[in-house]
């Protein structure tokens, strides 16, 4: 027999690991707890795709930090991750932990699946953000095993950032209200010294989840700061990059290729910067499609070369030569 139906036992068994749940209540059976389980499992949905039936299983990988999902052939039993381990050393890093790194063109026809049965939320070149609500129907025991770890850090702020026209509108002012605040001033400064983050580089809007949204910012030491106004813990609105380790390949393309949007980032000495980086790096810049983003972001927005000289008074390499090289390199593969 099941304690399903029971609010309070289930709140527990939740919580708890098997042995100190039986140990709480010591008058169940190991047996009623173990039907228990059964009864859950037996309630977990089913995605049909092609033709088979497969259930997903839900757990972490090694280190525990990170979301791990498989997809289990219900007749042959035979089980295949979706996702993939390593997404804490990529960049752009995974701003919370129900986010993935996913082999989207090897699984393409089942991320589609996944996106239309709303299990997950999007997916971009490398990552995927799971629904951890609707995960849930599909493994409820996997699912609430990872959120006992991490239900904390995948919070957002409740009040802020619920629309993506509120994001864009007011992520800089929400931004800069964050790192002036006086907790988050001490906290910078005990955790990474920084004591006046007072400048905006630029903003990165995520469209298709714009609570993880950022606005990168620096101090007068020349310490960069991504700051998520959205996200509830100071240590994930708030990564510090010191300035030997930034570069725009990292810290700019592998956003734009992983579906970021720059928004309302038009200062001319960033721009003289990024230019002068792609001059220097190109050929040698991996994220292509996220260096075309950049691209397009300028020929939209009257970023040119005439402007940029007339405000920083140097000479500016011609970037837009290397946009025409690459359009007709992809017209030629086409």
């Amino acid at each position: 027999m099941d304690f399903i139906d029971d609010k309070e036992k289930m709140k527990d068994f939740f919580a708890m690991s098997k042995d100190s749940f039986l140990s709480s209540y010591s008058y169940l059976s190991e047996e009623e707890y173990d039907a228990t389980v059964n009864k859950l499992n037996s309630m977990n949905k089913k995605i049909e795709f092609q033709n088979k039936v497969y259930e997903l299983k839900v757990g972490t990988y090694e280190d525990g930090k990170f979301l791990k999902v498989s997809i289990i052939d219900k007749e042959t039993k035979q089980e295949k991750e979706i996702t993939m381990s390593g997404v804490e050393i990529v960049e752009p890093p995974a701003p919370t932990p129900d986010c993935v790194l996913i082999n989207s063109e090897e699984n393409k026809e089942l991320i589609n699946k996944l996106l239309e049965l709303k299990v997950l939320v999007y997916s971009n070149t490398i990552f995927a953000k799971f629904n951890m609500s609707e995960l849930y129907n599909y493994d409820r025991i996997g699912t609430m095993d990872f959120l006992k770890l991490h239900a904390k850090i995948i919070e957002y702020e409740e009040d802020k950032g619920n629309s993506l026209e509120e994001v864009k509108s007011k992520i800089k002012e929400e931004a800069t209200q964050l790192v002036q605040d006086e907790k988050v001033k001490d906290y910078l400064y005990d955790k990474f010294y920084i004591s006046d983050l007072d400048s905006e580089i630029y903003t990165l809007i995520n469209e298709k989840s714009p609570k993880d949204s950022l606005v990168l910012m620096y101090d007068n030491d020349g310490r960069f700061c991504f700051v998520r106004p959205y996200l509830k813990d100071f240590e994930h609105k708030l990564r510090l990059v010191q300035e030997w380790q930034f570069n725009h390949e990292e810290h700019l393309f592998s956003y734009l290729e992983n579906g970021y949007k720059l928004h309302n980032s038009n200062d001319l000495v960033v721009h003289y910067n990024i230019w002068t980086s792609i001059d220097e790096w190109y050929p040698d810049i991996d994220n292509k499609k996220g260096l075309m983003e950049y691209f397009r972001y300028c020929k939209e927005n009257n970023i040119t070369k005439e402007k940029i000289e007339n405000e920083v008074k140097s000479e500016v390499p011609d970037i837009m030569k290397i946009y025409n090289k690459e359009r007709m390199k992809k017209n030629q593969e086409r």
